[in-house]
């Protein structure tokens, strides 16, 4: 599946990172029978005018996307003429809004920090393309680095990606959006591979450098059933098609090699391979706009101390599925790309060592 709705035409893209390291990995093709649907985790604002830059700001785009959804919901009602689903999603809407947290998928609003009054995860980042309105999320790794997912960012131009640093909620509560930070440099894996998403690793920098608790990358191996948990301003709900405001969190375990590759035919295994697979949390999940957000393990259970793991990739599920990619779904599994297989990558394109951004 194409990220993007439009081929843009990049007068400063970002680098392709020439990488010669242990991070190698040998390629894989998905057996064609056997390959299963996958869909990417970008939100886009507004892919049908994606021209509009000199309009992209998120209340302007969200404005435009809620009054886009009103007549593609009112064309749906008239056609359908399902008056006893339509009343089932009225009253479904309506206990959402009145309680404001089922968000991501199954997940709730982000905790407040016990040491920062910024919020429980001051690392995590949303970036944007402001030709493409496109939303990502992503994870500070230093005062300047960032580190998300090359899907994201694949045909920007670095002029173009601005980020959210340092707020949990896009817009203030009058609905003004957050001031944005624009980018210095990028650089994409070398390997990154558009169909297995192999490799679905970036690294941008900010043109300034900002006052933030960082996150540190996680050096332990990563299990079968553990517990992880995911950060993002993706969609709420799977007929959602706006991002959430304020930024959610959701815990979801790993799966075993078997249980993954029913979905997914080439994972090779949580720990093994560059990536980590999620699963069996029904009702729980990543979805639209999560991409490239963190996926975190807690080293303190008494505290607020959490090490990087894994970044929102994609989610795969069976050709025969009566939910395809539906988020949440019993059939779905999560797939996101492991961050320190990637750390050879990370640190020749950063320049920072091991020891500044590992734990």
């Amino acid at each position: 599946m194409r990220l993007f709705s439009t081929v843009l035409t990049l007068t400063t893209p970002l680098q392709i990172y020439a990488l010669s390291t242990e991070n190698t990995i040998q390629r894989h093709d998905l057996d064609v029978v056997n390959a299963p649907k996958r869909f990417l985790k970008p939100y886009i604002y507004n892919s049908a005018k994606p021209n509009i830059k000199h309009k992209i700001r998120p209340a302007l785009l969200k404005r435009k996307d809620k009054k886009q959804n009103k007549d593609e919901k009112k064309n749906e009602k008239e056609e359908k003429k399902d008056k006893k689903k339509k009343k089932n999603k009225k009253s479904r809407d309506k206990d959402e809004s009145a309680t404001g947290k089922m968000r991501i998928i199954g997940g709730v609003d982000a905790e407040t920090g016990l040491r920062q009054n910024l919020f429980g995860y001051p690392f995590t980042v949303m970036v944007t393309d402001l030709t493409t309105g496109i939303i990502c999320g992503g994870s500070l790794i230093s005062d300047m680095w960032i580190v998300t997912a090359a899907h994201c960012l694949a045909e920007s131009a670095l002029s173009d990606v601005r980020v959210l640093v340092g707020s949990k909620t896009i817009n203030d509560r009058l609905g003004i959006p957050k001031p944005l930070t624009t980018i210095q440099k990028g650089y994409i894996h070398k390997d990154y591979n558009t169909d297995t998403q192999l490799n679905d690793i970036c690294v941008i920098k900010l043109s300034k450098p900002v006052n933030i608790r960082p996150v540190k990358i996680d050096t332990r191996p990563i299990g079968d059933d553990m517990p992880l948990r995911a950060l993002g301003w993706g969609i709420t709900h799977n007929e959602s098609s706006s991002p959430s405001n304020t930024l959610k969190q959701v815990d979801l375990r790993t799966v075993s090699k078997a249980e993954c590759q029913r979905r997914y035919t080439i994972f090779a295994g949580n720990g093994i391979g560059t990536q980590i697979c999620t699963g069996n949390t029904p009702g729980k999940d990543t979805c639209l706009g999560d991409s490239g957000g963190p996926l975190i393990r807690q080293l303190d259970p008494t505290g607020d101390n959490w090490a990087l793991v894994g970044l929102t990739s994609f989610g795969a599920w069976l050709n025969n599925s009566k939910t395809m990619g539906v988020c949440g779904s019993d059939d779905v599994v999560g797939v996101y790309t492991n961050v320190y297989k990637h750390i050879g990558f990370i640190t020749a394109a950063t320049n920072l060592t091991r020891s500044q951004i590992t734990i």
